[in-house]
């Protein structure tokens, strides 16, 4: 519809303009300088002709490669002006049709010039991107050229010379007011190649029209033709550096394109590799966790097997015993005071060890909860170390010699779990030592930490099992001949470290096992113990006074 709009307006303004200007010179046809030699000039016409021809080729090569309509445009208009050239002066040795009619192939080939100028000149100063009106008006002057080449394909340019080239002065002059402003004012350099194109044939041109149409006089200026030939080569030149331009301009925005796709290409390559890493991390973290989580379910299934094989060891010993004795008093009464006092004395030791173990159970389990806290009081050291090595007296086997004299009075801890741990070291002490002394003794080490070791006259530990005897289940190889469920010494280095100390081993004098544990001194006023303490440092050799 708008291209509709320009077409019927180009008409009606052509129509007008032929009727309010009269057209003198018809008959003569376009003549640009008449009566004047090209001898003179012939060189820059050659020039001329034969740059408008290499540049054209240019164009075309340029339009086959980028598709861009310019390009097109470009090879149209020197076209163009090359067939005017060559229709207005016919140099010597080039053949053109149309010699019996040369006025209407000149006619023919200035209005085809104008069509495609008009065209050219809005598409390569981008007159709809800066100024949509005036687009517009170089629409409607298109299609008045168009509309005069289809009358003068007719024969009628005669009629409508003047009006055709009054359009073009108008055209022109507005052409060249815009771009000057674009240059000056908007500063878009870019367009100075192709202002510096058409500036100097436009002056030219316009001065030509003026005189032609009689508005300005007929003053012979010597070299005249040497002048235009010199501007329409100087056009050619000009118009190939603005095009070649504008394949730079093009190439270097396609090369910053590609530049910048490239760019977030590989800025998408490296949010993917990092998306890689970051779910490899999560997988192999959640993979981790997974084998974390059936690991930690496979120790606990071994564990609860083994808590099972325990109590099926160590609860049915001392019940059997204690079943038996029963039996045997149920099935044979007696009033022997002494069998009396042997079978109460199998039971309670029985019974003593089902408590050791259930006591040993029931305190491991309170360690694993995770509210748990140390109950700590000044107690009274003698005490405690007496209770804890009650089991000894119900061995016909051992003796218990008790070294306090180098030990504090009080000590500030958990009653309740040192006698447990101490006792379980006692316990361990009556099932594994041959026959003999059982030695507990207590002192201060230079650090100020308490030391209550256990010694006995056993069969000892390998260096190697020595560190592996306080793991859950862990029973050193010279005692899997003794029943035992390998939870003691695991619950004695656990209460030692909540007391900011801990549990280790060392080979006694002449022989067997020593097992020491360490506490750490608590100010007074400090807040129960929440969590294990990392294990205290190991001294290097026995203080004095301790048992070697």
């Amino acid at each position: 519809m708008q291209t509709l709009v320009q077409a019927l307006a180009a008409a009606a303004l052509l129509a007008l303009l032929t009727r309010l200007l009269p057209n003198p010179q018809a008959a003569q046809g376009i003549a640009v300088f008449p009566g004047r030699s090209m001898a003179p000039a012939a060189m820059l016409l050659y020039a001329y002709m034969g740059s408008a021809l290499a540049i054209t080729l240019m164009s075309l090569i340029l339009w086959c490669w980028l598709r861009e309509r310019l390009y097109i445009l470009c090879a149209a208009l020197l076209a163009a002006g090359f067939a005017y050239a060559a229709f207005r002066y016919r140099p010597e040795g080039l053949w053109l049709p149309g010699a019996n009619q040369p006025q209407h192939a000149l006619s023919i080939a200035y209005c085809s010039f104008c069509v495609v100028a008009t065209v050219f000149f809005s598409q390569l100063f981008e007159f709809r991107r800066h100024w949509i009106w005036a687009a517009h008006l170089f629409s409607v002057v298109a299609w008045l050229n168009a509309i005069a080449l289809g009358l003068a394909l007719l024969g009628g340019y005669p009629q409508i010379s003047r009006a055709v080239v009054f359009t073009a002065l108008v055209s022109t002059s507005f052409g060249a007011v815009f771009v000057l402003y674009l240059l000056v004012v908007r500063r878009q350099w870019q367009y100075l190649p192709g202002a510096l194109a058409f500036a100097v044939p436009s002056a030219l041109g316009i001065l030509n029209l003026l005189r032609t149409q009689g508005l300005l006089p007929d003053v012979a200026l010597p070299s005249a033709q040497m002048l235009w030939f010199a501007g329409r080569v100087s056009e050619a030149i000009l118009l190939g550096m603005a095009v070649t331009n504008r394949t730079r301009v093009a190439e270097r925005a396609l090369r910053s394109e590609r530049m910048q796709a490239l760019s977030r290409a590989q800025a998408a390559e490296r949010e993917l590799e990092s998306k890689v890493l970051q779910r490899t991390a999560q997988l192999q973290t959640a993979q981790q966790a997974l084998q974390t989580a059936l690991h930690s379910e496979r120790e606990m299934r071994l564990e609860q097997r083994q808590f099972f094989n325990m109590i099926n060891h160590e609860f049915r010993t001392p019940l059997t015993i204690v079943d038996g004795a029963a039996t045997e008093l149920q099935t044979f009464p007696t009033t022997d005071a002494d069998s009396l006092i042997e079978q109460a004395s199998q039971i309670r030791r029985a019974s003593r060890r089902l408590m050791t173990l259930v006591d040993t159970c029931l305190i491991s389990d309170r360690l694993d909860a995770g509210a748990f806290r140390l109950q700590l009081e000044q107690t009274p050291l003698d005490e405690l170390l007496e209770e804890s090595a009650e089991l000894v007296g119900w061995s016909r086997r051992h003796r218990l010699k008790l070294d306090l004299e180098h030990g504090p009075q009080q000590w500030q801890c958990d009653p309740v779990l040192v006698r447990i741990a101490i006792s379980n070291l006692v316990g361990n002490a009556i099932k594994y030592a041959k026959a003999g002394d059982i030695t507990l003794a207590a002192r201060c080490d230079a650090s100020g930490d308490l030391l209550i070791s256990v010694s006995d006259q056993g069969p000892g530990l390998a260096p190697e099992a020595a560190g592996q005897v306080f793991e859950p289940y862990e029973r050193a190889s010279a005692t899997r001949h003794v029943n035992g469920h390998g939870l003691g010494l695991s619950v004695v280095r656990r209460i030692a470290r909540l007391h900011a100390g801990d549990a280790f081993f060392q080979p006694a004098a002449g022989g067997g096992a020593c097992f020491v544990i360490r506490l750490g001194r608590f100010l007074p006023g400090t807040a129960d113990a929440r969590q294990e303490r990392p294990p205290a440092a190991r001294p290097a050799a026995v203080p004095p006074g301790m048992p070697a």
